[in-house]
């Protein structure tokens, strides 16, 4: 699985993290709060064989930040 990383700068400066790998139509992986996306270690192999997977950490989860 190669994922790549990323973040998405929001307008109060809080970055969120996000992963994406595979190819094909696009799924999202949100994970509910108190996780992060690594959540969806188990799903990311079967998925990623036909889909692109989008995988978030919620804002002041895992890899992002909140300064709300």
């Amino acid at each position: 699985m190669v994922q790549e990383k990323h973040y998405a700068i929001m307008k109060d400066g809080t970055k969120i993290y996000y992963e994406t790998c595979g190819s094909g139509p696009t799924l999202v992986f949100l994970h509910g709060n108190g996780s992060n996306g690594r959540f969806f270690s188990y799903q990311v192999p079967f998925f990623e064989k036909n889909h692109r997977l989008i995988i978030v950490d919620s804002r002041g989860h895992g890899h992002s930040t909140n300064n709300a």
